[in-house]
């Protein structure tokens, strides 16, 4: 229960991460039932987060 709980938890901090970045909104609508779209979500969000980060990096 607690791992189904934490990954909910990081589908819908990925969902916002990619709302935000009006990037592929309908992965959020997708319930990821296969493995593909985990490693998907996943590789998404990494990519996201490093947007993020070299973006802070080059506003010092």
């Amino acid at each position: 229960m607690t791992r189904q709980f934490s990954f909910l938890l990081f589908l819908w901090v990925a969902a916002a991460a990619l709302w935000l970045c009006n990037d592929s909104i309908y992965i959020c609508l997708a319930i990821p039932n296969s493995f593909e779209l985990k490693l998907l979500i996943k590789i998404k969000f990494l990519v996201i987060i490093k947007k993020i980060y070299i973006h802070n990096n080059n506003d010092r």
